[in-house]
């Protein structure tokens, strides 16, 4: 029951929106805010605004029942002005609260790559790496290693660097071939020539054919078992070779290798933009090649794919990758920073992508011939972001099975006339859940959608789903779970949708929701079960072209632990035994996890593909201090916690150097977020009375 008492509001958030500011209040006693009654104004002056309330309970369990969130957009930052309710206020921004709000969402938001803390952490995780070297000192399995290096007028002092760094490796059963195309640069011979280490083999290359069919000349020329791909003018860690090597010893069949990395400038000293890759994500990769270095492949895989052609040069890494990721028994991620690419004004990293804009259409050309040989009715497409792609999927004609949980037979109505406008007609089968049965049963056969009984919403978590996913199963549907908070503003949803599952391991698929504000809500869930169940939504709150974040995941496709439980699709037949003796759940988000870790268990991904959108109106989750898993009951993680820890691996986005717990990727290193804030607000302040 809601208060007789004015609304009162705090501000938890500012936010960058694509066009003005996004300001979010908490407001108790909240319930009956009226939006049409709300202004916004800063001394006499009044300013355009747009408001936005979500609907549903309370947005954490660490406020009360009658708590809301409201947003309040602006065209531009303001640091001091009042939000009036009925010409009351509402609540008062003040320029200390706007700089100390400001300065925490920032902090929250510094991913690894940007973080000035990364070289006071760096020590931390030499030491990691150091102690996991150690653990295997010598190896029952020693194989030779081919590092393949195309050289073309390179920098003196680049390729001094260069094989430096290789011959300072710790395992020492390597060779080194160099693919000289410049073989009348003296200055470059004189530098080769410094090292006379018979591990060296220098190819003299008289017509330069280019990086792939350079790179090609010294795969066919290589003697490894392996063989290791660098760039002439990036370095090596002295553990690189050592920590493949390591893992080969322990998983003999891993045919695709590959490390984290940073970035450098002119010595090691100046290391910058770390990048913790997660363990092989293949969505992830069909959007950009974030495998990127230090690639190795066994000449096993190798002799099962054909060489990277001519016409994906400056791709042809993305191009094997793909290739070898298609046949190869193992994978291996090496979460450390074993690669140092190196950054001057020719490089990708230095800025150069506008002048190759060849790399960015041979990466489209490797994918879709990826997608050809896999057989999978897909094409890559370019986006706005350089060297991130978008994949557009053929939809199936497969029928779909959509259990609507809705609240009002309102909800109901207007999620039943969205489906209806869905642009592309597969046959579906609405089974609505909620209050009123007589009245939904009624709207769904007033409906051009073919018709399935509406049920009480008692039970909807174990036999009304099970009935209906057991329905699907057997007719080899799919089947779609959302609520009527969910809005499908994206006409062809459904069919963007239905298309990844033309893929044999996608068991789920998820849209991106925007909240009503325009910011993301949801593009994805990352699910820890270890020590305890905690679930956080990557990405919340950005503005959804901001340039993809780290990684790109909030732009990118991408692989999940698990996805919101607002809207998802899924092929109930990929997903076995998850619906026999399906736990009693108290909540539809644990029923979601449920179901995401049933299919991770049975080698099937859990992606978000970011070109299918919906809006949707459910409350806005900002605070993730309590670190558990929000709206999910006790009873409900205990049986989660019951079922699944200890049979899963880590989330698909982990890194031990990176932490998830704010619900953005941040370097893993103690800090205090509201503390760092008020310092940054008091230096700001001194600095400004100077």
């Amino acid at each position: 029951m809601s208060s007789n008492r004015s609304p009162r509001g705090s501000f938890i958030q500012i936010l960058q929106a694509e066009h003005g500011v996004v300001y979010r209040l908490l407001v108790h006693n909240g319930a009956g805010i009226d939006t049409t009654a709300l202004e916004v104004r800063s001394g006499a002056r009044q300013l355009p605004a747009e408001f936005c309330l979500p609907e549903g309970d309370a947005p954490s369990p660490l406020h009360d029942a009658n708590s809301v969130v409201l947003s309040v957009t602006l065209l531009q930052e303001e640091p001091r002005f009042t939000v009036m309710h009925r010409g009351a206020a509402l609540a008062r921004m003040t320029p200390r609260r706007h700089a100390m709000l400001r300065n925490r969402q920032n902090l929250l938001m510094v991913n690894p790559g940007i973080d000035g803390a990364f070289h006071a952490y760096l020590p931390t995780h030499d030491a990691m790496l150091q102690t996991k070297a150690e653990g295997m000192d010598s190896f029952q399995v020693n194989p030779r290693i081919s590092i393949i290096v195309p050289l073309f007028n390179t920098p003196i002092a680049y390729a001094r660097d260069m094989i430096r760094s290789v011959l300072e490796q710790r395992y020492e059963n390597w060779e080194l071939v160099l693919v000289n195309a410049s073989p009348d640069n003296e200055a470059l011979a004189r530098v080769i020539s410094e090292h006379p280490d018979e591990r060296i083999r220098v190819i003299e290359q008289v017509e330069n054919l280019g990086i792939a069919g350079n790179t090609n000349i010294g795969i066919r020329a290589c003697t490894g078992d392996y063989i290791a791909f660098l760039d002439h003018d990036d370095m090596l860690d002295p553990l690189a070779l050592h920590m493949y090597v390591q893992a080969l010893n322990e998983q003999p069949e891993i045919d695709l290798f590959y490390c984290d990395e940073d970035n450098f400038r002119e010595t090691l000293a100046d290391r910058y933009s770390p990048i913790f890759k997660p363990d092989f994500n293949i969505d992830l990769l069909y959007s950009h090649n974030y495998v990127e270095h230090f690639l190795m492949v066994s000449r096993t895989a190798l002799e099962q794919v054909e060489l990277s052609p001519h016409d994906v040069r400056g791709a042809q890494d993305y191009d094997l990758t793909l290739k070898v990721a298609e046949i190869a028994r193992a994978i291996h991620h090496e979460p450390y920073l074993l690669y140092h690419w190196r950054a001057h004004p020719g490089s990708t990293n230095g800025g150069n992508m506008e002048g190759k804009p060849y790399a960015i259409e041979a990466s489209i050309r490797a994918l879709d011939r990826h997608f050809e040989r896999t057989g999978v009715a897909a094409r890559a497409h370019e986006t706005d972001i350089p060297c991130v792609f978008s994949i557009a999927y053929e939809p199936l004609e497969t029928p779909v099975y959509v259990a609507l949980r809705y609240r009002t037979l309102e909800g109901l109505q207007a999620r039943v006339a969205e489906l209806e406008r869905q642009t592309h007609h597969t046959l579906l089968h609405v089974a609505a859940f909620g209050p009123d049965t007589d009245q939904a049963t009624h709207i769904i056969e007033e409906s051009e959608l073919a018709a399935c009984t509406a049920a009480s919403e008692n039970g909807i978590l174990s036999a009304r789903i099970a009935s209906l996913f057991d329905r699907a199963c057997t007719e080899q549907a799919m089947m779609m779970l959302c609520t009527d908070y969910v809005s499908f503003t994206d006409a062809n949803c459904i069919g963007r949708l239905s298309g990844c599952f033309r893929r044999p391991d996608v068991a789920i698929a998820a849209p991106k929701l925007l909240s009503s504000d325009g910011l993301v809500q949801h593009a994805g869930c990352y699910l820890e079960l270890d020590n305890g169940l905690h679930a956080t939504m990557p990405n919340q709150g950005f503005a959804p072209h901001m340039g993809g974040g780290y990684l790109g995941i909030a732009e990118c496709s991408c692989d999940y632990g698990s996805v919101g439980p607002n809207c998802l699709m899924l092929t109930p037949a990929r997903i076995e035994d998850a619906h026999e003796d399906l736990p009693s759940f108290e909540s539809l988000e644990a029923l979601v996890h449920h179901l995401a870790c049933a299919a991770r268990a049975n080698g099937r991904h859990v992606m978000v593909l970011p070109e299918a959108t919906a809006t949707v109106c459910s409350p806005i989750v900002w605070d993730w201090s309590d670190a558990r898993a929000h709206h999910v009951p006790d009873a409900d993680r205990e049986l989660l916690e019951r079922r699944w820890a200890g049979k899963l691996t880590h989330d698909p986005l982990a890194n031990p150097h990176a932490a998830w717990g704010n619900g953005y990727p941040n370097l893993a290193v103690e800090r205090d977020i509201n503390r760092e804030a008020r310092r940054i607000y008091l230096y700001n302040l001194v600095k400004g009375k100077r």
